[in-house]
């Protein structure tokens, strides 16, 4: 968590976030790589939509997203 707070400063929400799921569900959870996919795609895109259309906040832009 500590390495996703660093790397969201600097390359985005959007890459982050992606990159946490997919450490997450390949190194912890072991899960097939369809339900990597998935669940890291649309896990980053529900939390763009909950904190930035509904809670309103402004989410850090990197250099790449």
């Amino acid at each position: 968590m500590f390495l996703y707070s660093l790397a969201m400063g600097w390359v985005g929400f959007f890459s982050s976030t992606f990159a946490l799921f997919l450490a997450w569900l390949i190194l912890i959870e072991r899960e097939k790589w369809l339900t990597v996919g998935l669940v890291s795609v649309l896990g980053t895109l529900c939390f763009f939509l909950v904190f930035t259309v509904f809670l309103k906040v402004p989410l850090p832009r990197g250099i790449i997203f």
